[in-house]
C-alpha cells in the first residue's frame, strides 16, 4: 500500500519451459509446459521473494498470411503463501515490408489473483528488425493505457509494474531494444526439446 517509489535492482526471474507441437496442416503450434518464478528480487518493491510454479500453455497460428495470432497462458502458484496469478498474454502480430511490424500483446493481462484483483492494459507496438553491425536487433515502441474499469487492486500494483504492465498507472510508454541471435540453439531445462531462440 502507498506510493511505489523508484528502485533499481534485479527483479524475480521467470522460467517458461514448454514442449512445442507443430500442426503443419493447420499452420498452428501448440505448447504445454510449466512456468517457474525464482525469488531473485533485490528489493521488496521489485518482486514477491517467493518460489512459484504452475502450468503454461501457448497457441500460435500462422494460418492467415502475414499474421501471427495466439496466446500465452500461465498460472504460477506460490509455495510459501496463498499467492497465485492467472495470466494471459494475447499475441497478434502483423508483419509489414522491410521487417517492420505492428503488434498487440507484449504486455501480460493479470485476470485474477488470490484477492480477485485484475489488470488488463491495452497496448499496441510498432517495431522493426534491423541490422546493426553483425547483429540483428528488434526495436519497438509501445504505448499502453489501462482504463479504470480494467484494473482492480491496490496491493499488487507494484507487481504489475515489475511484470512489465502498466499496473496502477493509467498509461505509459515502453521502448525496447533486443539483440537477436537466430542462429543459437538452446535445450529446454526439463522438457528437453531443441528450439531456435
Amino acid at each position: 500500500a502507498g506510493p511505489v517509489g523508484v528502485h533499481g535492482g534485479l527483479g524475480d526471474t521467470t522460467v517458461l519451459d514448454v514442449f512445442m507441437h507443430p500442426m503443419k496442416k493447420l499452420k498452428t503450434t501448440v505448447g504445454f509446459g510449466y512456468t517457474a518464478v525464482l525469488p531473485t528480487a533485490t528489493h521488496p518493491q521489485l518482486g514477491l521473494s517467493e518460489w512459484k510454479l504452475g502450468p503454461a500453455l501457448i497457441v500460435m497460428s500462422k494460418a492467415i498470411p502475414k499474421w501471427n495470432i495466439g496466446f500465452l497462458y500461465q498460472q504460477p502458484y506460490s509455495f510459501q503463501s496463498d499467492s497465485y496469478q492467472v495470466q494471459l498474454q494475447p499475441i497478434i502480430v502483423r508483419t509489414l515490408p522491410q521487417e517492420w511490424y505492428v503488434r498487440w500483446g507484449e504486455l501480460t493481462w493479470k485476470l485474477d489473483d488470490e484477492n480477485g484483483n485484475y489488470d488488463i492494459p491495452l497496448n499496441i507496438a510498432v517495431g522493426k528488425v534491423a541490422d546493426i553491425g553483425r547483429h540483428k536487433v528488434n526495436i519497438f515502441v509501445e504505448p499502453w493505457y489501462t482504463p479504470p474499469g480494467l484494473h482492480r487492486g491496490g496491493d499488487g500494483s507494484h507487481r504489475s509494474r515489475i511484470d512489465g504492465n502498466g499496473g496502477g498507472s493509467s498509461w505509459g510508454v515502453k521502448l525496447n531494444v533486443t539483440v537477436l541471435f537466430p542462429e543459437a540453439k538452446l535445450y529446454a531445462p526439463i522438457l528437453h526439446h531443441r528450439m531456435a531462440h
